[in-house]
């Protein structure tokens, strides 16, 4: 099914420049801020006026997609002082996409140093990490830990430690 998705942001600003509301995402592959810009069909972004000095802008997409997931944010600027923003992410459920940069690809320790194996994936929801070898699941024991972390609403990351 196709879902819709829609932010609103609250603006109090004096005074207030319509021209100055941007929202913007995130985008995965260069990290590089982008406006989501209202030419995309699928693509909507308005605006009211609440009071005087009080502006709500809403940004909606159509038919989100998993492309559409990450960190949004909307921007305001009227050229006084730094410009106000507002950070959110789209989450949108899919199974996990795993980080294959060639940084994480492999690992190597000196004697009697910890052996690191690092393991990232963005999905939605929660994402769980099993670590095998590839003759079956790893040992356990005191030589491995294992540590979880969420980097970011999207992003799971998982360490393996290996100890001497």
């Amino acid at each position: 099914s196709m879902d819709d998705a829609m932010f609103e942001c609250t603006f109090d600003a004096n005074p207030v420049m319509y021209d100055g509301i941007r929202w913007v995402r995130q985008e995965k592959e260069s990290d590089e801020e982008v406006i989501v810009s209202g030419s995309s069909r699928r693509i909507s972004v308005d605006w009211d006026d609440i009071s005087g000095n009080t502006v709500k802008s809403r940004l909606i997409i159509r038919n989100v997609t998993v492309q559409d997931a990450g960190k949004i944010a909307c921007v305001f600027s009227n050229g006084y002082g730094i410009e106000a923003r507002g950070e959110t992410y789209l989450l949108v459920k899919h199974k996990p996409i795993m980080d294959e940069s060639p940084a994480l690809k492999k690992a190597a320790a000196a004697n009697r140093e910890t052996g690191r194996l690092v393991c990232r994936a963005q999905g939605s929801p929660n994402i769980t990490f099993t670590w095998r070898r590839q003759t079956g699941e790893l040992a356990g024991g005191s030589k491995y830990q294992v540590y979880h972390k969420m980097v970011d609403p999207l992003t799971w990351e998982s360490q393996f430690h290996v100890l001497d």
